[in-house]
């Protein structure tokens, strides 16, 4: 850590708040560079004294309080020029969202959308993302869903699109209208990345309980069949083992028979006692299976 790094937090955070955070830091350098950069120690003094006591002394004798509140300023902190600056931003953003210390203010989410755009670390693109998700749940409008499509679609890094997946997933859940599935579904059929693919399969998989056409089906069936993971296909099997169960027709008992009499790896795994997806004990039955496998 450096000066112009202790700088910048010192404009967002108070004296207590940086004495706290060293405290709480496990390593030694960063306690040390606080006492000589925000508390006017000099070197000598710092290597020669416990570091840990001098700064709840410190602490001990900076009670004061801050007008700003701290959101606001960490909230300020996300237009900061240095990037460590709106990283740790990021971090103690997403850190009051898990305690439930944030809400769905706008002006909280306008600052986080902006953070997907960054382009520095993939890194905290997705704590963003995380966060977004967390706010958008029971949200009237599509500001959150549309930033996460964006996301989802335009971001460079596989696993901030990936944790985007299942952050629409969770936002979708409940939703009218089929916003967030068709960008799941575009997701499996365009992305180049087998990882976001075969979780669109999980998060389309989700969404696809309990509704009554055939869409959802109808694009697993196509993964099934086309895609050339053997990964997808294999998540595409358990989705559509899930999704056929209660149903009236043979649609998709039919499409898994004939995947396990084309597809030699779902063949060769349909027989493994750890393969765990349920069309097997399910959705076929044990005389399908004893026709296939003979």
């Amino acid at each position: 850590m450096n000066w112009n790094y202790f700088k910048g937090l010192q404009k967002y955070y108070t004296l207590a708040e940086l004495i706290q955070k060293a405290l709480a830091d496990s390593r030694a350098t960063p306690r040390r560079n606080l006492l000589v950069y925000c508390l006017g120690y000099s070197w000598k003094e710092v290597y020669n004294s416990d570091s840990e006591e001098e700064l709840k002394i410190a602490l001990s004798k900076n009670r004061y309080s801050e007008a700003e509140p701290l959101v606001d300023r960490l909230v300020r902190a996300l237009e900061d020029p240095d990037y460590r600056i709106r990283e740790e931003a990021v971090v103690e953003l997403c850190h009051l969202g898990r305690l439930g210390l944030l809400s769905e203010d706008d002006k909280i989410v306008d600052a986080l959308i902006k953070v997907l755009r960054e382009k520095e670390l993939w890194v905290f693109r997705g704590d963003a993302v995380i966060l977004l998700s967390q706010l958008g749940k029971g949200r009237k409008d599509d500001k959150i869903v549309d930033a996460l499509i964006e996301t989802l679609q335009k971001d460079q890094e596989r696993r901030v699109r990936l944790v985007a997946v299942n952050a629409l997933s969770q936002l979708g859940q409940g939703r009218e209208n089929d916003k967030i599935v068709d960008a799941l579904i575009e997701a499996l059929q365009k992305d180049q990345e087998s990882w976001v693919r075969q979780n669109a399969v999980n998060a389309l998989s989700q969404l696809g309980q309990g509704r009554e056409d055939d869409k959802i089906v109808d694009v697993l069936i196509g993964a099934l069949q086309k895609d050339q993971d053997s990964e997808v296909r294999r998540n595409a099997v358990k989705a559509l083992g899930e999704l056929g169960q209660g149903r009236e027709d043979d649609k998709i008992v039919d499409v898994l028979i004939g995947a396990l009499q084309k597809d030699q790896w779902v063949r060769q795994n349909a027989v493994k006692p750890n393969f765990d997806t349920p069309i097997f004990c399910k959705s076929l039955s044990i005389n399908d299976l004893a026709d296939i496998q003979a």
